[in-house]
């Protein structure tokens, strides 16, 4: 099977949840163009030049911080997870 998805322009967030505990929303910033396998793993193509920064936790207001980490500990709520899920926005 293959999954093809839209590219959607925007910021490369991920949140991850362990039990109740909803952890700091982490942004990727991808060193050139967007998180593709080279930026993802540089490290197995050094020549390429790939790379991310890690920024943790993100520079986000914390109004909108709040609203991201209660939409991504819905979804995990919804599907019935109980022990950890990361979520990407």
């Amino acid at each position: 099977e293959l999954l093809i998805e839209k590219f959607v322009p925007g910021r490369e967030l991920t949140i991850g949840i362990l039990g109740d505990q909803v952890l700091p929303i982490l942004e990727i910033i991808p060193k050139g163009g967007f998180y593709d396998f080279t930026n993802k793993y540089p490290f197995l193509n050094p020549q390429a030049g790939g790379g991310a920064q890690h920024v943790c936790p993100a520079k986000i207001d914390p109004d909108k911080t709040k609203e991201i980490q209660d939409l991504a500990f819905g979804a995990y709520r919804a599907l019935g997870l109980q022990v950890y899920s990361r979520v990407d926005v």
